[in-house]
């Protein structure tokens, strides 16, 4: 499964195994890969309504890829660790996204 993306003057297909998170920017979006960020000017909607395998917002301008989680430590509202080959991201999980991040890992028998 993978997206086609304008980078430039073409559309290259990105594999969605590779995607650790998307990120709004304003009225672009900022897709962070293992070796590269692609900035394209889409929101984050449009994003949201692809078929999302494995992708699950987590705060108002955040997606990420649950396949690249390293580590998560619960508090009031969780910090989701991500595995960005050779560096480690950090995301927060929102009150009005945790539930349903909870559930997602529970569903997937993520959780123990």
């Amino acid at each position: 499964m993978g997206y086609y993306v304008k980078k430039d003057d073409n559309y290259i297909l990105i594999d969605a195994r590779s995607i650790i998170t998307v990120e709004a920017m304003g009225k672009e979006l900022v897709i962070c890969l293992e070796d590269e960020k692609i900035t394209i000017k889409k929101s984050l909607a449009s994003f949201i309504e692809a078929d999302m395998d494995n992708m699950l917002q987590v705060n108002r301008s955040t997606i990420l890829n649950i396949n690249r989680i390293i580590k998560i430590t619960l508090c009031s509202y969780p910090i989701v660790e991500l595995d960005c080959g050779n560096s480690v991201v950090s995301v927060k999980v929102t009150r009005n996204y945790k539930k349903q991040f909870m559930e997602m890992l529970k569903t997937n028998n993520t959780i123990i």
